[in-house]
């Protein structure tokens, strides 16, 4: 396995990190911006790409400059931008992983992709995921209408949404008119409801319903025997 990237502390400790486990070899580490990698690319089978997202497709084009070469490549985003994962598969990306991905998340799509040759890897948090369909539906909602819409949805009015925000009602109108608009909602019900379909706010939860006690029924008392005496 190859590490590149051009922070070198960073690379120093992921490459500790998998050198701990017996079936990973981190055979050599590599700047981008080298001109040849420092091993045979036919002894690589897996890049560790390591950086911004900005700078993907430039490192990813100069990983290896080796267009035989058949290693597969990870890449640990050291930015916030995990909305992006399926823009990096289309760069040739064969594992996208976030800035917050464990050192188990790391190791695991090493492994996997190593090992199967027709499978990709995205490991993102559900923002991420809401923000991919945003794109894909070209829905663009800045964060603070997703908020103003959050409150809408929990039933909140324009006056103590303004409150919690310290601004004027006047000012929630307008962001909420930019909803609708973005939304193509006619009301506030119809935006809140648009949202979810369009994961713009998580998924509705069902509330379980109450449970109902069966009503008790009035003990019957057992009679003794019949006993009859004389007077």
């Amino acid at each position: 396995m190859l590490l590149a990237g051009k922070h070198t502390l960073l690379l120093d400790g992921l490459c500790r990190l998998l050198d701990e486990e017996d079936d990973i070899r981190v055979v050599a580490t590599l700047d981008p911006s080298d001109q040849a990698p420092p091993v045979s690319p036919e002894s690589v089978d897996v890049v560790v790409l390591s950086g911004e997202f900005d700078h993907l497709a430039e490192a990813a084009a100069t990983s290896l400059r080796c267009p035989d070469c058949r290693a597969r490549t990870v890449f640990a985003d050291t930015s916030d931008a995990s909305h992006r994962a399926l823009e990096a598969l289309g760069l040739g990306i064969a594992a996208y992983l976030p800035r917050r991905a464990t050192p188990l998340e790391l190791k695991s799509a090493v492994r996997a992709i190593a090992t199967h040759s027709d499978r990709v890897i995205i490991s993102i948090p559900r923002d991420g995921l809401r923000r991919i369909d945003n794109q894909r539906n070209n829905i663009q909602i800045p964060q603070l209408e997703i908020e103003i819409l959050s409150m809408v949805a929990a039933a909140l009015t324009n006056g103590q949404i303004a409150n919690r925000l310290s601004v004027s009602e006047a000012v929630v109108k307008r962001h909420l008119r930019n909803v609708f608009r973005r939304l193509g909602a006619v009301s506030r019900l119809d935006a809140v409801n648009k949202a979810h379909e369009a994961r713009i706010l998580p998924a509705q939860r069902s509330e379980p319903a109450p449970l109902r006690h069966a009503p008790k029924r009035p003990s019957r008392r057992t009679h003794g025997p019949l006993v009859l005496t004389e007077r």
